[in-house]
């Protein structure tokens, strides 16, 4: 993890149809500093972040200075340039913590998540 540049506009791509994703970004707009924008999935914005609906809404993606992290890499970066949650950010990217918090997001949360909003869009008759 790099320290973040002030200047630099750091965009969140993130799934505002997700009501636990929707309400964690509520949480970060909060106490975010102005350089970050978040900004919810639609199809013209996956594709111009180079992405599918379906890559889009499996994961968390950050993107600044024309590059783009997803996952854990993002939350971590996105966390760095929160000033309260700095201190999360430093410690879960120690590398043993991270690799646990990969781990749990990458094959726990993430999935879990992304099951959830699948099941959202079938309801609503969306899923493909």
């Amino acid at each position: 993890m790099t320290k973040p540049a002030a200047t630099e506009r750091t965009e969140v791509l993130f799934n505002a149809d997700c009501p636990i994703c929707n309400w964690e970004v509520g949480v970060y707009k909060k106490h975010a500093p102005p350089d970050l924008e978040f900004v919810p999935i639609t199809a013209a914005r996956a594709r111009d972040w180079g992405l599918s609906m379906d890559e889009a809404a499996r994961a968390l993606h950050l993107r600044r200075g024309g590059q783009r992290v997803a996952g854990m890499a993002a939350f971590l970066d996105l966390w760095a340039r929160i000033p309260r949650y700095r201190l999360l950010a430093r410690v879960l990217s120690w590398p043993p913590l991270r690799l646990l918090a990969e781990i749990a997001y990458r094959y726990g949360a993430a999935p879990a998540l992304y099951a959830l909003h699948k099941r959202r869009q079938a309801k609503r008759g969306q899923g493909r």
